[in-house]
């Protein structure tokens, strides 16, 4: 059986932003965002996040920076034991689509992955999605540190005037 880690740890970089893309829409699609911001208040990440403006939230990051957020996040919620299950769903997805042959999507805007990492790392939430429930514990900050500091530098870098 293929586990949630074999999938991200085999996907080509643009499978790797598309899965990022999807797993982002079913999340938010299963809890709301305001929940999310919330649970995050708390973590100096989260405010880190948080206090980005609109400009910088609607930047996008270049195509490298894109794939290397999307494959941290993306292997984030595959050590979650309550959440891997979402990979293989979306994965499911993302394997028999067409537009990943001729390269569509390969960036990835800061706000999209601003609502994953506060997502992971937002306290224990649990989200209802069509195969079931399924429980999202509170992630070790370290897991998305990297992710936090990579978004912060691009998108103050993109907006300096």
């Amino acid at each position: 059986m293929t586990t949630a880690q074999d999938i991200v740890i085999n996907l080509n970089d643009n499978q790797a932003i598309k899965m990022a893309r999807n797993i982002h829409d079913r999340i938010f699609s299963a809890v709301d965002y305001d929940t999310v911001e919330k649970n995050s208040r708390g973590d100096d990440d989260g405010k880190t996040l948080l206090g980005l403006s609109d400009d910088q939230l609607k930047t996008k990051f270049d195509a490298s920076t894109s794939v290397e957020l999307s494959r941290n996040i993306l292997e984030s919620i595959s050590n979650d034991e309550g959440l891997s299950a979402v990979i293989a769903d979306a994965w499911e997805e993302v394997q028999n689509d067409d537009s990943m042959a001729i390269g569509i999507g390969t960036v990835i805007a800061v706000g999209l992955m601003v609502n994953l990492t506060l997502f992971m790392i937002s306290s224990e939430l649990e989200l209802n999605f069509k195969n079931g429930k399924l429980i999202k514990h509170k992630v070790d900050t370290e897991a998305v540190k990297a992710v936090v500091e990579l978004i912060s530098k691009t998108a103050k870098i993109a907006t300096a005037g």
